[in-house]
């Protein structure tokens, strides 16, 4: 699974920070998250999608798959 979070945050102009404070997650997770270094669960995709007004489809490329 691949997400597109760093598509999506860069497309509303906000910083790895900005989203760990709106949806509660430490810049550093966001980060490992961009980079691929780990799948985030299900309780996580959900406060992303929360903080950045989106559904999972934004989120997560299916296309690799």
């Amino acid at each position: 699974m691949r997400l597109k979070l760093s598509e999506v945050r860069r497309a509303r102009g906000w910083s790895q920070r900005k989203l760990g404070m709106i949806s509660g997650l430490s810049r550093s997770h966001i980060s490992e998250m961009e980079k691929g270094m780990y799948d985030p669960t299900i309780k996580t995709i959900c406060r992303l999608c929360k903080a950045l007004g989106c559904t999972p489809n934004d989120l997560i490329d299916c296309e690799d798959e």
